[in-house]
């Protein structure tokens, strides 16, 4: 996965867009090795990805944001960065900062 991440991120074969990197993010979760996470994160930062409409964090899984907790939180900053008009979280990013609060 790291690698398609890598060539998207670069612009291989062509430019991403935020479409494509915001569902490209969702992939991050898939990873269960903490040094993939950090590396799709890595990727993923480097592109203009934000959450999805509907946002899909409930799909988070505690033991996989346990397992690299620093890297959840540059990707939620860098979705929450590129995420125009008004998404509601509510709920899920309540779970997600209860699972990253302890790590603070």
């Amino acid at each position: 996965m790291n690698p398609y991440l890598a060539a998207r991120a670069e612009g291989r074969p062509r430019t991403v867009n935020h479409e494509e990197a915001s569902a490209l993010a969702e992939w991050v979760e898939v990873l269960t090795v903490p040094q993939s996470i950090d590396k799709a994160v890595d990727h993923t930062c480097m592109m203009p990805a934000g959450l999805s409409l509907p946002p899909r964090l409930r799909k988070l899984q505690e033991d996989h944001v346990n397992s690299s907790p620093q890297a959840y939180v540059r990707l939620l900053a860098h979705l929450l960065t590129n995420t125009s008009g008004r998404v509601y979280l509510g709920k899920d990013l309540e779970k997600l900062y209860l699972i990253l609060a302890p790590n603070h």
